[in-house]
């Protein structure tokens, strides 16, 4: 049994770049154009990969692998195949090309350069902006309690077992 490719369609990209956070998963599906020499179906495993090109040679940040069985007839036909390429939170941000390649058939490749823009990752909430309204509430309690507790000192206290004569309770400001 003998799977031919007459080719791979080429990888069609957004004009844009695409732009992801850290920790998305990107879905790439191709579309292989293909004929099998015998009416079976072929097991093919497409591997995508997000990363750079370094002296000719991918180096890949997040990498993703899909297996599918392609279930072919002798006359050239087109099959699609999917891939998701999940990304980490320590995937640094940038410009990134994709690539895909079939594990079996590694002439059967396609690339898209720099069309993946990784966004940095999200700032923390500024602790600063969290704490201040605790803060003003804590404020407004240091200053008003000092005062509640001078005032405390100023009355004078009663003693639970002595009488008291109207005059005394007038001027300690208990009566009026």
């Amino acid at each position: 049994m003998t799977l031919v490719f007459s080719s791979l369609v080429p990888l069609e990209v957004p004009g844009e770049k695409l732009v992801i956070n850290q920790g998305d998963t990107v879905r790439v599906t191709v579309t292989l154009r293909c004929s099998l020499a015998a009416e079976a179906a072929a097991l093919v495993t497409l591997d995508g990969a997000i990363g750079t090109r370094q002296n000719g040679e991918i180096v890949a940040v997040a990498v993703g692998t899909n297996t599918a069985e392609l279930a072919l007839s002798t006359k050239e036909t087109s099959a699609q195949i999917s891939v998701d390429i999940p990304t980490s939170s320590s995937i640094p941000a940038g410009t990134y090309s994709l690539f895909v390649v079939l594990r079996e058939y590694t002439e059967v490749a396609a690339e898209a350069p720099d069309c993946i823009e990784v966004a940095g990752a999200p700032l923390p909430p500024d602790i600063l902006s969290m704490m201040l309204p605790m803060m003003v509430m804590v404020m407004m309690m240091s200053a008003i309690l000092p005062m509640m507790e001078e005032e405390e000192k100023a009355k004078p206290k009663l003693e639970p077992e002595r009488q008291y004569s109207r005059r005394e309770l007038e001027e300690g400001g208990f009566i009026e």
